[in-house]
């Protein structure tokens, strides 16, 4: 039997390659011709047909009847169709592909009608464009297929004739010149013979060698910023100087693309990107659709097994291993791993086959198999024609449409009711919006697309009263929109029956949905001439369908209120807020932007009220001002009782349509009961995030206050906010602290004398420097210093209070520069001797240090130190710890520190005094830097 099957299959095949493809003779494709040919069952041979369709031997158009075509003969008609697709919608689409097959090289890239479409319509736009094509910068990930998509550029020129066959295309990688700026520009321009050393003869650089071609630069990241002026001088002028000849000026007439794997914002200078016109980013794998993802997968393994000519046949795990993985490295990632595969499996290859199994692969990828990959096998083996799902190019939008017409013509053949009809259409709805939400990369053209989408949905229901849209809504219906206004560019064919289904449902829209009808024909009429919809049929049924899914939950009051608000969707706002909250078609909303007129409201709330045809009863809800006396503009000549309610707000409106739905109360008594219910409630909550401060008294007065404050200020760290407050001992004692408490938190007061302020501590300026008392700091400060905060904070209030000081002894010296090196030496000493100085000991050695290394740069005589010998022989181990710490210093000023004058640091450290040495600080008459100035 199967035998039998085979011959027969191959007699068909027979037949349709004998067939030269005319659609005049389209009736010697289809099964019932072939079965009448070769005296079988129409029924045994749609099978056949079908068992050749998935060995990706024959293709057909899934039309009615269905055509049937060898891929064999039509790729040799020049048709080219790729690998995975084996199904077509009509004649139309099979015949974009013989068109293609000349022109365009551009149809052997994966994604060429998906997520890379909008690429490669730039980038036929930036080659061709007369005379030397555009600039264009290529940005992506590493892997992403820049190099690849500018060497399909150059073969498209060259395709379109508009390069010649031997065009040059030149690659220069940017970042092997990332450290030598000169040899990329020697490079780039050339050189003349004598510009540098070992330039013996003139030479030729890039622009020359791609004259009459393409010029790719890669990685153009890599650049420094002196060769991207250069090479945006070229691209302004389309001039240059080879280096060693500034006289001559030469041009090359060249078309330049780019590529980096980074923010060009962020790496490339503002006045090179501004002369490159064209930016296309590639996407992630990541963020492409799965089927694309599928695609590449087979491709690559054809590409492999055609380079071996054998058949490859891949396991089930090992497939939906390779599917389910994240490539970091994107398509070149994946291209890789198949490489790997292929190798792996090439030393155990049989004859004309070769088995990829899951222990072929890269071993990074067997890492990241999960239980439910684990659910496939390993044994089972499949060729590739068989591992994708056949791919059939045809929109979710055509899907959709399809669907529903299909639906309707039940519904109209009375096979199911209108209600049956709905729930069918949403199902098939939330498929069709689901595809829309999860797209998960966005062109500039179809993010145009939506943004105008979303602005003609906005200015349309701002106008309609009826039918408030949630934003949720509004963001799928943009989405829908630019789907649509999309497909104007792949127009797809209704036969005779869906035509006819598609104008019976209009006429019961416009018949049974008026009020839905004018909505529709509000934003469709925006949307042809912003979106260029060169038909709004499809279009009105499925915003039909849309509007009806997102209100299918939501009851029909038995009173409609309708709410009237100043400001931008004010009332909309509130109008969809409760909607929602009561599960209930019952408020409308007219918004009353700051430049709308009275009287166009007053004409949109009459047209609103004449679209409520049969309604008795309605309720207005105004918020203020001139919306108040809206009764003078609605005239007598009603037919139904309207109330008029001011000062709407949200509970005013939650509890009117809560009374609406209990049905027990009149129109009158719904009005009186809201107005009781409207009560206004107040409290007041005292600030209690009061800012930080720190207060300063000092005895002396104010000025010396402020000092002690420019010492906090220069000793906190800059990110931390608190205020600094000064303050005269007398007005704090007179109850200036009581507005200061009320104002601030006061974290502590610091000055020379306890002013003994009840809840607030005080630290005084002496137990600052001395360190003492740091416990009671450590707590005013934790709440805004962290631990190593503190422990700097101190330490710089120790150092500004030796700089307060040391500005009245340094000559010559920058008291900045000279602390850091002090600093240094204070910090060695103290580690290299394991003990710590106290507060007012690293005061003074900080000055003392200071003016001692002033002493030594000008040359003044080192002091005598008595009994130096004794001194010198019983302490060498301080002496040597000094003179190493010293070392920086030393060399920087390069001075030489005598023994006699560290003999006086050892009295300062040791016995406090330094009283001996003349030019020591000690003995001079120090400020009070307390003082008042």
């Amino acid at each position: 039997m199967r035998e039998n099957q085979l011959t027969v299959q191959n007699q068909i095949l027979s037949l349709l390659k004998s067939e030269e493809l005319n659609e005049k003779q389209a009736d010697h494709f289809t099964a019932a011709w072939l079965a009448q040919k070769l005296n079988y069952s129409r029924n045994f041979i749609s099978q056949l047909l079908n068992d050749l369709i998935d060995q990706r031997l024959c293709v057909k158009i899934n039309t009615r009847p269905v055509y049937y075509f060898s891929r064999e003969r039509l790729l040799h008609q020049g048709y080219a169709i790729p690998e995975t697709l084996s199904v077509f919608t009509s004649w139309q689409q099979l015949n974009m592909y013989k068109l293609r097959k000349e022109n365009d090289v551009f149809d052997r890239l994966v994604g060429r009608n998906g997520s890379l479409s909008y690429a490669i319509e730039q980038a036929k736009a930036a080659i061709t464009y007369p005379p030397q094509g555009l600039p264009m910068l290529l940005t992506g990930a590493t892997g992403t297929g820049k190099s690849y998509l500018a060497r399909l550029m150059y073969q498209y020129a060259c395709q379109q004739g508009t390069l010649s066959k031997d065009s040059p295309f030149v690659t220069i990688n940017c970042a092997e010149y990332a450290d030598n700026p000169e040899l990329f520009l020697t490079h780039l321009f050339g050189y003349k013979k004598g510009a540098y050393t070992g330039a013996d003869s003139d030479r030729q650089g890039f622009l020359a060698a791609a004259d009459g071609g393409v010029l790719f630069l890669d990685e153009v990241h890599a650049l420094k910023p002196e060769c991207q002026e250069k090479i945006f001088l070229f691209l302004d002028q389309g001039i240059y100087h080879m280096i060693g000849d500034n006289e001559t000026w030469y041009s090359s007439h060249v078309r330049v693309l780019m590529a980096t794997t980074e923010n060009p914002q962020e790496i490339l200078l503002k006045t090179l990107l501004r002369r490159i016109p064209i930016h296309v980013q590639l996407p992630d794998l990541e963020h492409r659709p799965l089927s694309e993802k599928r695609e590449l997968i087979v491709t690559l393994f054809h590409k492999e097994q055609k380079k071996l000519d054998c058949t490859v046949l891949i396991s089930d795990l090992a497939y939906h291993t390779l599917e389910s993985v994240h490539y970091s490295g994107n398509v070149g990632e994946l291209e890789n791993a198949v490489k790997v595969s292929v190798a792996n499996a090439f030393l155990r290859r049989k004859a004309q086959s070769l088995e990829i199994h899951i222990h072929d692969l890269p071993a990074g990828l067997t890492s990241a198999i999960t239980y439910d990959l684990l659910q496939c096998s390993d044994q089972t083996l499949h060729p590739l024609h068989a591992v994708v799902p056949q791919i059939c190019n045809v929109s979710s939008y055509e899907v959709f449409n399809h669907a529903l017409l299909h639906s309707f013509h039940s519904y109209k053949q009375r096979q199911m009711s209108f209600d049956s009809f709905l729930a069918v259409a949403y199902t098939k709805l939330e498929t069709y919006a689901d595809t829309l939400i999860q797209d998960r990369w966005i062109t500039p053209q179809q993010e145009i697309f939506r943004n105008l989408s979303s602005l003609i949905l906005t200015l349309s229901v701002s106008h309609s009263p009826r039918r408030q849209l949630s934003n949720n809504s509004i963001k799928i219906l943009a989405r829908y929109l630019a789907d649509a206004a999309r497909q104007r560019q792949q127009e797809f064919s209704l036969n005779a029956e869906e035509k006819e289904s598609a104008e019976a449902f209009l006429q019961l829209i416009l018949q049974r949905y008026p009020l839905e009808a004018r909505q529709i024909r509000k934003i469709l009429d925006l949307a042809v001439n912003t979106l260029s919809f060169t038909s709004t049929l499809l279009p009105t049924l499925d915003l039909f369908i849309f509007m009806q899914y997102f209100s299918r939950d939501l009851q029909r009051a038995s009173i409609p209120v309708v709410i009237l608000a100043h400001g931008y969707a004010v009332a909309s706002g509130m109008a969809e807020v409760g909607n929602q909250l009561l599960r209930t078609q019952m408020f409308d909303a007219i918004d009353m932007p700051a430049d709308c007129r009275f009287d166009d409201v007053t004409a949109r709330l009459n047209e609103y009220i004449d679209s409520l045809e049969g309604c008795l009863e309605l309720i207005v809800l105004v918020d203020m001002g001139s919306l108040e006396n809206i009764s003078d503009a609605l005239g007598t000549q009603r037919t139904m009782n309207i109330g008029i309610l001011s000062n709407v707000s949200t509970k005013l409106m939650l509890d009117i349509g809560s009374m609406i739905m209990e049905g027990t109360r009149s129109l009158k008594e719904i009005l009186k009961e809201a107005r009781l219910r409207s009560v206004h409630h107040y409290e007041i909550l005292e600030n209690q995030q009061k800012p930080n401060a720190i207060v300063a008294v000092c005895s002396t007065g104010i000025a010396t206050a402020e000092k002690v404050l420019a010492l906090f200020q220069n000793s906190l760290p800059a990110s931390v906010k608190v205020e600094l407050i000064p303050v005269d001992y007398s007005s704090l004692n007179q109850g200036r602290i009581t507005s200061l408490t009320a104002q601030y938190h006061i974290l502590l007061i610091v000055g020379t004398l306890d002013a003994s302020v009840a809840g607030i501590p005080f630290v005084s300026v002496e137990e600052l420097i001395d360190q003492k008392n740091m416990d009671a700091l450590d707590q005013c400060l934790k709440g805004i210093l962290s631990q190593d905060q503190l422990h700097v904070f101190k330490r710089k209030i120790i150092k500004n209070f030796s700089m307060e000081n040391l500005m009245n002894y340094l000559t010559i010296l920058n008291p900045n520069r000279i602390l850091i090196y002090v600093e240094e030496i204070l910090d060695q000493i103290q580690e290299k001797r394991q003990c710590s100085f106290s507060g007012r000991t690293i005061i003074g050695l900080y000055l003392h240090i200071s003016c001692l290394i002033e002493r030594l740069v000008i040359g003044k005589a080192p002091a005598q130190y008595p009994d130096l010998e004794t001194f010198t022989y019983s302490q060498t181990d301080f002496i040597r710890t000094v003179q190493d710490s010293f070392a920086s210093v030393c060399k920087a000023y390069n001075i030489v520190l005598p023994v006699s004058e560290i003999g006086y640091l050892y009295d300062y450290i040791e016995q406090g005094s330094v009283a001996e040495n003349p030019d020591s600080v000690a003995v001079r008459g120090q400020p009070d830097f307390f003082a008042e100035d």
